[in-house]
């Protein structure tokens, strides 16, 4: 039986926010996913855990966008960080690189025309009041709590750069070593009611092919439905080092991606669901003693 770690004063609080934007926004990665987003697959998520133990208080975001510059990440941070009274460097921001996300105003290439920039330009001021107001919901909903970690694992990464006769291709690269770790961090209160899981791997999030024009969470989202209905709380994934890893199946040419997304995404949130019920941070193994009269137990 795996156990949790009882900390002194540990509080922890978690929420989470729809952040899809309006269709006709252009999703990131224009040399393989730049045709604008038509129709929604499935809700793009932000949450923020709040967390605190003996003074120090630090948040984790976690989101379903693509990418942001250094700037970007800093005003997200800031946000956070004046809501809560800490430093920016106690903030961690961390995307999927979702390639069927939008793009954000500084990562949105040329726009087509001056009105796309400004919707662009709209849906990232929204997205930071949805962070403040993620954030106060974190922090209104936290709680003492307790904290258990463990591993899996998924096969369901490939390597995707080969070097060739000078040649850098892009593809599928068999039999190399991936990180297909899965790793899964749960914050229970003291009942051991789950308040927030936290899952890990590395993959590109880019299962909905390059020219599927929807907005999607990718493998993620499915994941997270599966790990909040069975494990409970919020779900929050978190992008190990995938940065030459792409999903086994997927990134292909079809317009209809869906049914492959949910594979990957409910494998993965199965793996994860696997583990997390694993973790017991509220029992704990004392001296054993007989079942009332029955001998031998």
């Amino acid at each position: 039986m795996k156990v949790g770690l009882p900390m002194a004063g540990l509080r922890v609080g978690a929420a989470s926010i729809n952040i899809n934007p309006p269709l006709g926004l252009r999703k990131g990665g224009f040399r393989l996913f730049g045709e604008p987003i038509t129709s929604v697959d499935d809700d793009i998520e932000l949450g923020v855990v709040v967390l605190q133990s003996k003074g120090v208080t630090i948040a984790i975001i976690g989101c379903d966008l693509g990418s942001a510059t250094r700037e970007e990440s800093h005003e997200f941070r800031d946000t956070v960080a004046e809501i809560l009274k800490i430093d920016r460097a106690n903030v961690l921001f961390n995307l999927s690189h979702n390639h069927s996300a939008p793009t954000l105003r500084r990562d949105n290439g040329s726009p087509s025309n001056e009105e796309a920039f400004a919707e662009v330009n709209k849906y990232q001021n929204g997205l930071i009041d949805k962070i403040a107001q993620c954030t106060r919901s974190a922090l209104a909903n936290i709680k003492d709590a307790r904290m258990a970690h463990a591993w899996g694992a998924a096969d369901l990464n490939i390597y995707r750069r080969e070097w060739n006769n000078g040649q850098d291709i892009l593809g599928e690269v068999v039999g190399h070593p991936v990180d297909d770790s899965v790793g899964v961090i749960r914050f229970d209160d003291l009942n051991g009611k789950a308040i927030v899981t936290f899952f890990r791997f590395s993959c590109h999030p880019v299962v909905n092919g390059a020219v599927s024009p929807t907005l999607s969470a990718d493998f993620p989202g499915p994941a997270r439905r599966l790990v909040e209905e069975k494990v409970g709380g919020v779900g929050i994934f978190l992008q190990g080092c995938g940065g030459n890893v792409n999903p086994q199946v997927g990134i292909g040419y079809e317009k209809d991606c869906s049914e492959s997304v949910y594979r990957v995404g409910t494998a993965l949130g199965a793996e994860v669901v696997r583990v997390a019920l694993g973790l017991n941070t509220h029992r704990f193994q004392s001296d054993r003693t007989t079942l009332n009269n029955v001998p031998n137990i």
